[in-house]
């Protein structure tokens, strides 16, 4: 894969441009960094298809952490994009530039036509930072989010967690829904595939997951599953692997936008009834497909899965093997 590697202090538009070009053709990546750092502490993967509108604010919630510690943004570009996302991109490092914060680097992934789990897997591949999050484009972080779930993390010694959330609209006026909240049953089987709650906003994993859910995805590597729910994956792959765990702050803004402005409204068409009826929607019931997959093949439990009208989950107690292959 071709690459380039600027020093942000360095970056001018017409250089930006020129190596956007040179890379998007060869589908290579670009670094953006102040100082190299081989291992960051964190990784945030944002996928950027048609992100034009809201990146910015997405990328400056990271900036305005106040972790102290190195951060990865590594953003997922289609090379099909048709709006202004990439000039969003370099607004931000120019912003950086501009700016005193030193403990950001950029990667930008040129990539093809992906779907937003294709995307999702491709930064996960492109990432080395000791732990991974992620970030919707349209969504912002709150300004402790990567201090307070690193700190639950490394004092539980969790391999994976999520937190809670607050939803606005797309002024970041807050708003009284919520898709679903975890209860003090949040690890239960039937409630979190009746409620699902884990966001892929909310997430955090350390190295060792990582490295479970790359060989997940490499067992599901037929294009069937190209249109997966990834935080339904990652949920149910840390549930079966005594993994779940829940840092109960509200860590994240969720814009409702979209998809999710029509489950607000009421007004959504049956076929995607996401939280109303999730067994009726396809994506979920690949998703639930590629989870069974997953288990048959990496034993992630003892427990048999398998896919009737919804999806089933043995009553043999659990045990997972989490120990056994991901170190």
């Amino acid at each position: 894969m071709i690459h380039t590697t600027i020093r942000i202090s360095k970056l001018n538009r017409r250089i930006f441009a020129k190596e956007a070009r040179r890379l998007a053709s060869g589908n290579g990546y670009m670094e953006l960094h102040f100082t190299p750092v081989k291992e960051p502490d964190v990784s945030v993967i944002v996928r950027a298809r048609k992100a034009g509108r809201f990146i910015l604010d997405a990328l400056t919630s990271i900036a305005n952490q106040d972790f102290d510690g190195s951060i990865e943004t590594v953003i997922c570009y289609p090379t099909d994009n048709a709006d202004d996302t990439l000039d969003r991109i370099y607004d931000f490092a120019s912003r950086l530039a501009a700016s005193s914060i030193r403990n950001i680097s950029i990667k930008v992934v040129f990539t093809g036509r992906e779907t937003a789990s294709m995307a999702f897997r491709t930064g996960l591949r492109n990432s080395s930072g000791r732990y991974t999050a992620i970030l919707d484009y349209d969504n912002i972080y709150k300004r402790n989010k990567l201090s307070a779930q690193l700190g639950f993390m490394e004092e539980t010694g969790a391999h994976f967690s999520f937190t809670n959330y607050d939803m606005v609209d797309a002024g970041l006026n807050r708003i009284r829904f919520r898709l679903h909240r975890p209860g003090k049953d949040y690890k239960n089987f039937n409630s979190l595939l009746e409620k699902f709650y884990v966001d892929a906003n909310t997430v955090m994993f350390d190295r060792r997951f990582k490295k479970l859910m790359i060989k997940a995805y490499d067992v599901i590597s037929s294009s069937l599953y190209d249109n997966l729910f990834d935080d339904y994956l990652m949920g149910f792959v840390a549930l079966l692997t005594d993994n779940l765990n829940l840092c109960s702050k509200s860590l994240v803004l969720y814009r409702v936008s979209g998809f999710n402005s029509s489950v607000l409204k009421g007004d959504e068409s049956a076929e995607v009834r996401f939280d109303r009826n999730i067994f009726l929607n396809d994506n979920a019931q690949k998703t639930f497909a590629a989870l069974i997959r997953i288990n048959h093949r990496l034993h992630l439990t003892n427990k048999r899965l398998y896919l009737g009208s919804r999806l089933y989950l043995s009553s043999k107690p659990l045990k997972s093997g989490f120990e056994r292959f991901s170190r």
